[in-house]
């Protein structure tokens, strides 16, 4: 959670709606986030397509 807060700089309660909006379930993105090895899977490029996608107002934003 926070590291995807800080790639897009947004809080982490923003970041959780829209990754709930995304159908991805928050909790175990929490866990990924804080273990060390876990960090690499979160594919950083296909959440902002993700984001991109549902909410084309926050892309000037992202890009």
């Amino acid at each position: 959670m926070e590291l995807i807060a800080k790639i897009f700089g947004v809080s982490r309660e923003a970041v959780r709606l829209w990754l709930n909006q995304a159908g991805i379930p928050t909790r175990d993105r929490i866990y990924a986030v804080k273990t060390r090895g876990a960090r690499k899977r979160i594919n950083v490029r296909e959440i902002r397509q993700k984001l991109k996608q549902m909410f084309p107002e926050v892309s000037t934003l992202l890009s």
